[in-house]
């Protein structure tokens, strides 16, 4: 009977020995990385990797003991890291520069005409209130010399040219304006007489040649109050060294005009000295003419006396 309680005893205390050991699996699970490399000339991407690890552990079972462990493996997460690399290409632009050469028609620097011409005769006239004052009838033109030293000419224009003047008791003025250019005359009035006293002029021919000039206390054409003054050659009017006014065909009166005609007429003095030196010239030809002739005779004469 105690042999059977001490067998049965037995029996149990094996069947409660059992150890089992069971030990988890540490899954080690890699996250998947991805690198993206973007630039502006290639794109690169990696493909993902994923790496899974299993080890299988064996159970080991001893006698009598029972050891029951757990261990809990730590959830390790590993964050996905993206790395974006932009590389910004530098973008450079060359602007060409075009260059066009427009090539167009050069136009003549203006040049005077190289020989003179008869002027116009313009009729030119200045009022003070309604009344005339001055009244002109005469052609102009200016000699003008370059900086070549050449001579040129401008007539003035009856048509292109505009008077203005002023007119007071003892003196007045008569403007004349024409293209690029002007002239102003100045009378002067003493006691019973009026004369020409001042001119002026300019010219401009360009931007970088021009001429102007003066003449003052001339005191010519002068003529009695109330008379006109005709002249067919007036005398050269020398403003400079290089500018010279020519007054041709001229009937002239300032003050004292009525109802805007001219008075009785002064003839030119400077015509009458011309008249003058035409008649002396001819009379110092019929003169050697007459001594040429007479030398003649008398040489004819000599000989005939020396025949006989």
């Amino acid at each position: 009977m105690d042999r059977l309680k001490l067998l049965g005893t037995i029996l149990l205390f094996s069947a409660n020995t059992t150890m089992s050991t069971a030990i988890h699996t540490r899954n080690v699970t890699t996250a998947q990385t991805t690198v993206n490399t973007t630039a502006h000339a290639a794109n690169v991407t990696t493909a993902p990797t994923t790496i899974n690890t299993t080890v299988h552990t064996p159970n080991v079972t001893t006698a009598y003991t029972t050891i029951n462990t757990t261990a809990h493996t730590p959830n390790i997460t590993t964050a996905h890291t993206t790395v974006n690399t932009t590389t910004h290409s530098s973008n450079a632009t060359t602007h060409t520069s075009n260059t066009t050469a427009t090539t167009g028609a050069s136009t003549p620097a203006p040049t005077l005409p190289p020989k003179p011409s008869v002027p116009q005769t313009g009729n030119y006239t200045v009022k003070k209130g309604s009344e005339v004052c001055i009244r002109a009838l005469m052609g102009l033109q200016l000699e003008l010399t370059n900086s070549s030293k050449a001579l040129g000419y401008i007539n003035v224009v009856p048509g292109q040219t505009v008077a203005l003047g002023i007119c007071e008791k003892s003196w007045a003025s008569l403007d004349l304006k024409f293209t690029d250019g002007f002239i102003k005359f100045v009378f002067a009035q003493d006691n019973h007489i009026y004369y020409l006293d001042n001119v002026t002029a300019a010219y401009n021919l360009t931007s970088s040649e021009s001429w102007n000039g003066i003449a003052k206390n001339m005191k010519l054409l002068s003529t009695d109050l109330g008379y006109c003054v005709k002249c067919k050659n007036t005398p050269n009017i020398q403003l400079g060294n290089n500018i010279t006014l020519v007054i041709a065909d001229l009937t002239l009166q300032a003050f004292n005009i009525k109802d805007g005609q001219f008075g009785k007429v002064t003839t030119c003095g400077y015509d009458h000295n011309n008249t003058g030196l035409i008649v002396g010239i001819i009379v110092v030809v019929l003169v050697v003419l007459g001594i040429i002739i007479y030398l003649i005779w008398h040489k004819r004469k000599s000989s005939g006396y020396q025949r006989i």
